[in-house]
């Protein structure tokens, strides 16, 4: 059984990585806006 101090780590972690992720995808995103402007793309991030 995992303490609560080894459950709020994990979370931490986990949210850094997602945020993390999220960053890198605004790059590529932003990088190949203009590509991906010629497809019908619905893009979640704003």
């Amino acid at each position: 059984m995992k303490s609560t101090t080894d459950l709020i780590i994990g979370s931490c972690q986990a949210n850094l990585s997602e945020f993390l992720l999220n960053d890198l995808l605004k790059k590529i995103v932003s990088k190949n806006r203009k590509f991906l402007d010629d497809f019908t793309v619905i893009n979640p991030i704003k």
